[in-house]
């Protein structure tokens, strides 16, 4: 089975994918961020503190990223908005320091806050609901010290929730909704429920005409009972290639490895390589080549050369995506041969669009062996190998 991606359709299709990033990193690690992991923001949790927030965001600024911050405090959810139920109020005292702040800095030019998390799972809220009403009176109080600042909401299963009476999904809610579903192992479902949850909440979006983006955390922990265990490189391949060609989202981000994590890559170089010698940081940076950065033309994004990518993952078992980019419009082929030199699939045949490609073999019933794919388009040829390994 092959499935071919064009980064042209990804970044031109019915969302631009605008954000790739972590959660859960510290400001020392920016520049890792950016330069090998390929990714231009993180969702971060700071103090309620504006000198905290003013070093962070310099950070940011040094190394081209945007940050969504989590203020945290002894409110809802560890946030610094607390609900007084005696007045049907909320009390924002807590953090009115950092959201003055956020204001100036975004309404004087300041270019790396993406985002002020506002609130995490508020119609869950540990088994105390809040309802769509008071998430707008949260959204009006803050945004009424903070007009310019985008509010983010951890909200989750939106279309569930829009079926119920109290909690219909509305603009004056949230700025950006984050969702996700923890499916490696845990009670929350398969992979397809999680494929499902991002078309459900995206059709939520756009049949009602809502002014909402839509990120999706990606887990990197799963379980094996009750001890937790690393995605193998190919499971997170898999799973990341998966939800980013959906093209619905305009934010991806990888969700820490243990749920305690305070520190994304302190997980991340822990087991870095998983027991097929893999290195998990090339998965996370390979992944963001589908990132479309605001601003970036169709032009831009056009090649200037003609070239062939080391399959990813290699070894692999029993499916392995490769890229390419084509300078120019035109006839190509892409063929896998064996050691002996015969034939053994055609991946791509035909014209193909200026731009960056990317597809999946699927092999299950080869043998195992090295095997050796090529790539020719006009003059171009080019031949790389890659090993099946069962």
């Amino acid at each position: 089975m092959f499935i071919l991606v064009s980064l042209a359709d990804l970044c031109f299709g019915q969302t631009v994918l605008k954000y790739y990033g972590v959660h859960d990193i510290e400001p020392s690690q920016y520049s890792f961020l950016k330069n090998s992991l390929k990714g231009n923001f993180a969702l971060i949790e700071l103090p309620s503190d504006t000198l905290s927030w003013k070093n962070a965001l310099s950070e940011a600024e040094k190394n081209g990223i945007k940050l969504i911050i989590w203020s945290e405090g002894h409110g809802h959810q560890w946030t610094p908005w607390a609900w007084n139920p005696s007045t049907g109020t909320w009390d924002i005292s807590e953090g009115l320091n950092v959201l003055k702040f956020a204001e100036q800095y975004t309404s004087s030019g300041g270019k790396s806050l993406l985002a002020l998390l506002m609130s995490h799972e508020p119609f869950y809220n540990d088994g105390h609901p809040f309802t769509a009403a008071q998430m707008k009176a949260l959204y009006s109080t803050l945004k009424s010290f903070a007009p310019h600042v985008k509010l983010f909401v951890y909200m989750n299963d939106m279309a569930y929730y829009d079926k119920r009476l109290f909690t219909k999904i509305e603009d004056g809610i949230m700025d950006i909704a984050g969702i996700y579903r923890h499916w490696f192992g845990t009670q929350e479902g398969t992979m397809a429920d999680a494929l499902k949850e991002i078309d459900d909440d995206y059709s939520l979006i756009k049949q009602k005409g809502l002014n909402i983006q839509l990120f999706f955390a990606l887990q990197t922990f799963a379980t094996d009972g009750f001890a937790y265990r690393m995605p193998s490189a190919s499971e997170m391949q898999n799973w990341g290639q998966l939800v980013l060609e959906r093209n619905k989202l305009d934010g991806v981000f990888w969700y820490p490895w243990d749920r305690s994590s305070t520190d994304y890559t302190c997980w991340l170089s822990k087991d870095r390589y998983d027991s097929s010698g893999v290195d998990r940081w090339s998965v996370v940076a390979r992944l963001s080549s589908y990132l479309s950065l605001t601003g970036v033309t169709e032009r831009e994004l056009q090649p200037t050369r003609f070239s062939l990518s080391q399959n990813f993952p290699n070894p692999f078992n029993p499916s392995t995506a490769i890229s390419y980019q084509l300078a120019a419009v035109g006839f190509a082929t892409l063929k896998v041969f064996d050691v002996l030199g015969r034939e053994v699939a055609t991946l791509v045949s035909g014209n193909r669009a200026a731009g960056v490609h990317t597809i999946r073999w699927d092999a299950p019933s080869m043998p195992s062996g090295v095997y050796f794919y090529r790539l020719q388009a006009g003059n171009f040829v080019e031949t790389k190998k890659l090993l099946l390994a069962k």
